[in-house]
């Protein structure tokens, strides 16, 4: 009861502290700064400490209150809530396209240059998902792969070949020209998302806060 009370107090309290995050590398940096910047300034008593890390975080040994996480959640320990899932389309620059042309259909990608994350476990496999739920496995090869999506962004800028990256990562570059979309219906096969936290965390003004302001957005 006194734990009830303490928490109901507490919930009711002005939303102070701070909140420590942790996030994949390229969803932290491109869609989720923006937000906790409008978050910021929306509550000036609390301050954020976003960790960017692509490894899968264990939240309760290293300290992190909150964590986005993409893919599937296999730890009964931690409330998982869903947001929307994440999407990753192909893109190449002008230049390249006016060499090698615009592919109409997934199966033609094996016959592009693609690049490729090293570290995915099926890096030479695109599963990709187009109109009407039709889904699409293709053998992708290429010459240049990097760990970080930022260095294959800057691959495809150049030149280089046809990129799979976030929406988000790609969406200046298409909006200025720069990148153009490729094969626009479809798209890498939607990856599950979700803010997460442990199951028996105290709820605090702040943490209330932050995860209905991460809802409200993402959700």
């Amino acid at each position: 009861m006194e734990l009830a009370e303490a928490s109901a107090s507490e919930l009711q309290a002005s939303p102070r502290g701070r909140v420590r995050l942790v996030a994949p590398v390229s969803f932290g940096s491109q869609s989720l700064v923006p937000v906790l910047t409008d978050y910021l300034d929306r509550h000036p008593e609390v301050s954020v400490e976003l960790t960017l890390d692509n490894r899968v975080p264990d939240l309760i040994d290293e300290g992190y209150e909150l964590g986005i996480h993409i893919g599937a959640i296999d730890n009964d320990g931690l409330v998982a809530r869903p947001l929307q899932p994440y999407r990753r389309i192909l893109a190449a620059a002008p230049a390249y396209l006016a060499r090698h042309g615009q592919p109409d259909h997934p199966q033609q990608l094996s016959s592009h240059i693609c690049l490729g994350l090293s570290y995915w476990r099926h890096h030479d496999r695109w599963h990709l998902s187009g109109p009407d739920g039709e889904s699409c496995e293709v053998p992708v090869k290429g010459r240049f792969s990097s760990n970080q999506g930022s260095a294959l962004r800057v691959a495809a800028l150049h030149g280089a070949g046809i990129v799979l990256q976030p929406e988000a990562s790609l969406a200046d570059d298409v909006a200025a020209g720069r990148l153009v979309p490729v094969l626009p219906a479809w798209s890498y096969m939607h990856t599950p998302m979700h803010l997460i936290y442990a199951q028996d965390r105290r709820p605090t003004a702040k943490l209330r806060s932050i995860i209905d302001f991460l809802l409200e957005r993402f959700g």
